[in-house]
């Protein structure tokens, strides 16, 4: 068909591409500026609120940790600060300012991140990818929708994107000076908000279990895990030394954001199984993730992460795809990570960004053929699932209500509330797709070494 072959046409693909991205570029200035000019007449008490509040209490001397605590939680619920003090200690700059001034600031603030991480991206990806490519993503990331949750909501989500991006280009420089500080900023997303630390194992050279763990990857491991462990460390103790109540993070806080919810907005693997839980009566609603939610988070780490960790550990990348591998063995963790997470707003996917361009040179190359068709499909798929709006995912699933649901409605009911579930593992799942398409097969000493004879 004529329509359809001009798509085989680089010309047209470049061309459409282009469109795309200056439509991207005007969607994303139109959104910038219609927040910020509404920023004053907006509810902001919750989010940034609850930041700029916590930059105040400090400030006066007051533990920013109090309002959370007295609502008494039996697991995670809304209100009051819940991370850990380094992000209120950046805001207190803005304590003296009013609440939609130091929003306004943080917003531009948000830009200026989001900016950084599509430069940073840029630098990545030049060379290794076509200039139709790149202006792909460009778009992609442009209409994300997550990323302008996370920019309505003045969160931190583009901090969080910005510093692991820069950890990623770090790490793919392959080095030990460059472990050492890719290390070190994983370190630092982590103790702005933990869950960073999931991707603390993409510090290992892809292939560490088939004997790649030796020699220079031996080097670069140890000087990435030491950035990692300087920064958490030493942050922390200078934290516990310098300001006041950092301690009631981990002794008041943390253990009861770490039990989750089971609200549908919350879109981890961990609320998911909760859900199923909740529907069949044995959870009250809203409340816990479990009658044993640890078990339930051990199991989202079984199925998630040690699939990853087989496959990263396990497959040694053919000749000339070492880069690819390591940028999909990052990507790979990158997606775990808001899957994994006890709580994932539908924000939080904003880091969904770095998986995806992380995933490109080995999709689509500048050169030769990408490494597996069912890992392209996958990652395409995984955009609209991800984009699909959560509250009409929740009115479709519910329809008129169920009074008493069989097993039948609360599968029902998952598969479409969990939408944005099942595009973080199409993400995922074309991560370690990729990996295998990257890898060659273990020779037979090799072989030995993983699957010994019993």
């Amino acid at each position: 068909m004529y329509g359809l072959r001009l798509f085989y046409e680089p010309r047209v693909r470049l061309a459409l591409a282009g469109a795309a991205a200056v439509l991207g570029v005007l969607h994303y200035l139109k959104e910038a500026i219609g927040e910020l000019a509404i920023i004053h007449h907006r509810p902001l008490e919750f989010d940034f609120g609850q930041f700029y509040r916590a930059a105040q209490d400090l400030s006066a001397g007051r533990n920013p940790y109090d309002y959370f605590v007295h609502l008494h939680c039996q697991s995670w619920c809304l209100g009051g600060y819940i991370y850990p003090p380094l992000l209120a200690e950046l805001l207190r700059p803005l304590a003296g300012l009013s609440l939609p001034d130091a929003a306004a600031v943080w917003l531009v603030f948000s830009h200026l991140t989001a900016f950084a991480s599509a430069l940073l991206l840029w630098r990545i990806l030049r060379g290794r990818v076509t200039v139709t490519v790149m202006l792909g993503m460009l778009a992609a990331g442009l209409f994300f929708q997550p990323l302008f949750e996370n920019l309505s909501y003045v969160q931190i989500g583009t901090l969080i994107l910005l510093i692991l991006t820069a950890a990623a280009a770090l790490h793919l420089r392959a080095g030990v000076g460059t472990s050492l500080g890719s290390g070190g900023l994983i370190g630092l997303a982590t103790v702005f908000k933990v869950t960073p630390v999931l991707v603390a194992p993409a510090l290992l050279p892809v292939g560490w279990a088939a004997g790649r763990l030796r020699g220079r990857g031996l080097r670069e491991t140890l000087a990435g895990w030491t950035g990692l462990a300087a920064a958490c460390v030493g942050l922390v103790l200078v934290m516990v030394v310098a300001v006041p109540h950092t301690i009631d993070f981990f002794t008041e806080v943390l253990p009861h954001i770490g039990g989750g919810t089971t609200v549908y907005e919350n879109k981890s693997l961990p609320a998911m199984v909760a859900r199923a839980f909740e529907l069949t009566g044995d959870v009250v609603p809203g409340m816990r993730l479990a009658p044993n939610s640890g078990l339930v988070t051990l199991f989202a780490f079984v199925v998630v992460l040690g699939p990853t960790l087989i496959i990263t550990g396990r497959r040694l990348p053919r000749q000339g795809a070492d880069w690819n591998a390591r940028a999909a063995a990052f990507g790979a963790y990158v997606a775990a990570m808001p899957i994994v997470s006890t709580i994932t707003w539908r924000h939080h996917m904003v880091v969904n960004l770095l998986a995806m361009a992380l995933l490109l040179p080995a999709l689509w190359p500048a050169t030769g053929a990408g490494a597996s068709r069912a890992a392209r499909w996958l990652l395409v798929a995984s955009y609209p699932l991800s984009y699909i709006e959560q509250d009409l995912a929740h009115r479709l699933a519910l329809g008129p209500g169920i009074a008493h649901p069989t097993l039948l409605d609360a599968f029902r009911v998952l598969l479409i509330e969990d939408l944005n579930l099942f595009g973080m593992g199409c993400l995922w799942l074309a991560a370690l797709l990729a990996l295998r398409g990257l890898s060659s097969p273990p020779s037979d000493g090799q072989r030995e070494m993983i699957e010994p004879e019993i």
